[in-house]
């Protein structure tokens, strides 16, 4: 197979894999609203969130590291990545015991043992995040033959789904976080056959390459650890501040706009490359192709966002439970904040394939110092609609910092007229619906009419943005490079 269709096809492949992965993982919490309530909802939502601060330790970028490495070197396949095997177990065994002894601290009760054991095998399991799993698809990814990987992911999550169905009636809460620590363990002990029958890895672990790989990973450390604060610090606040049921409130929605994140992760895994392939040969080109990845996912996610604000009631209601009422108030701010966020992936690209990546850091540091500072002042009087808030401040502030050098202010100004357009449209289409009273879902019809009739008008969309999707499999052909994390 040549290498153009050994990227399409792989490409394909991780789409279909994590469209479907995605879409369980959005029928798993369905199911966990419904079944557990507000408050058991919180506390679930709540344990995994404190855990994933620990599973930083273990993640440390490792994998980017070994990607970047093995690329250069392929016949080291077996050493770097015996050596990320035996650091990130390292990692995780200093992580476990280290969030045990410190739950009491952070929430101020004592610690739930078996929850936290239980949840804390993610860092071993987990298909979703970094994990000892996770290093075992490497060689996959090194490959681009995902076939494998992805096919698990999705058996692991159609798994949990089946398991959930099965147990939260009888055991609520302990059920759901044993589920979801155990459901990928079958799959993972399956990965790992098929993995050491075609990699030799060494028995005896080289402590100078794990030294080495620790090293090279620290900078990337950072990075993630602002970023984790940008996006959940929220959480474990909400819960000190204002209990289990408030994080519930606000944990439902969040899960919620959080799929509209999934097309500009997927969009920016084909166009990152090619931002680095035009950086300092075509500046043209580049610009262009900006300016057209936020039109168009601006395009995509503003009616979204629109039917998100009108609807807020019922679709929280529909969708999690009359209990989860209340949600009503955050979903909106979400939504608003659903542009901000495609607009911060697509930016974050640009800037990290142009090497301004120590730019995007300051830039993450200081959203995540303002969203601290912003839950701080507003959970106490408003609980989960001032996190929610706080979210969308943070990110206005990490846009509004890229304005303070020259050598971004000009991404930045296109980005915000790349935007402006659909936003326009948009609140003509949310007025069209605010004058007829948001009585029925069939008003989208004539809202929407007036959005595209709009968005034509102000150039929101035109011929170059087809132009961009056409350039995409064009530009699977050429070597990539690793697209950076998204940053929210």
């Amino acid at each position: 197979m040549t290498s153009t269709a050994l990227l399409i096809r792989n490409s394909i492949i991780l789409l279909a894999g994590t469209v479907l992965s995605k879409g369980l993982v959005f029928v798993s919490y369905i199911a966990l609203t419904h079944q557990l309530g507000v408050e058991e909802f919180g506390r679930y939502t709540t344990l995994f969130v404190y855990v994933t601060f620990f599973a930083l330790l273990a993640d440390a970028g490792i994998e980017s590291i070994v990607i970047r490495e093995v690329g250069r070197e392929p016949d080291a396949m077996a050493s770097r990545l015996g050596d990320a095997l035996c650091l990130r177990a390292a990692l995780i065994l200093l992580a476990i015991p280290l969030a045990i002894a410190l739950y009491p601290t952070v929430f101020d009760e004592n610690a739930p043992i078996v929850l936290l054991g239980l949840a804390s095998l993610t860092l071993v399991l987990s298909n979703r995040g970094a994990s000892l799993r996770s290093l075992l698809e490497i060689p996959y990814r090194v490959a681009l033959r995902m076939e494998i990987p992805a096919g698990l992911g999705v058996l692991t999550e159609a798994l949990f789904v089946i398991a959930l169905l099965v147990t939260l009636p009888h055991w609520g809460l302990g059920a759901a976080v044993a589920c979801q620590a155990l459901a990928p363990l079958p799959f993972a002990i399956l990965l790992a056959r098929l993995v050491r029958r075609d990699v030799p890895l060494r028995p005896v672990p080289d402590l100078w390459g794990m030294m080495r790989l620790l090293r090279a990973s620290s900078p990337l450390l950072v990075a993630m650890v602002l970023n984790l604060i940008l996006t959940r610090l929220d959480v474990l606040l909400l819960g000190r501040m204002r209990g289990a049921a408030e994080v519930g409130l606000y944990a439902a929605p969040v899960r919620l706009v959080e799929v509209a994140a999934l097309l500009p992760i997927l969009l920016m895994t084909s166009v990152y490359p090619m931002f680095a392939e035009s950086h300092g040969v075509s500046p043209r080109r580049l610009e262009r192709l900006f300016r057209g990845s936020v039109r168009f996912l601006v395009a995509v996610v503003v009616p979204l966002a629109v039917v998100e604000i009108a609807f807020a009631g019922p679709i929280v209601s529909f969708l999690f439970g009359p209990e989860f009422e209340a949600s009503a108030s955050v979903l909106p701010i979400l939504a608003i904040g659903e542009v901000s966020v495609v607009v911060d992936i697509v930016f974050s690209s640009r800037l990290v394939a142009t090497n301004l990546e120590r730019r995007n850091l300051i830039m993450v540091l200081a959203a995540a110092i303002a969203n601290v500072a912003a839950n701080i002042a507003l959970i106490p009087a408003f609980g989960a609609v001032g996190a929610a808030w706080a979210t969308l401040i943070a990110y206005v502030v990490r846009f509004g910092v890229a304005f303070a050098w020259s050598d971004t202010r000009d991404a930045a100004v296109q980005a915000l007229t790349s935007l402006l357009p659909a936003c326009g449209a948009g609140i003509g289409a949310y007025l069209v619906l605010a004058y007829l009273q948001f009585q029925s879902a069939i008003l989208l019809l004539p809202a929407f009419a007036l959005y595209a009739v709009l968005l034509v008008l102000f150039r929101g969309v035109s011929r170059r943005e087809w132009d961009l999707l056409r350039e995409i499999p064009a530009s699977l052909a050429r070597p990539t490079k690793e697209p950076p994390e998204p940053s929210a």
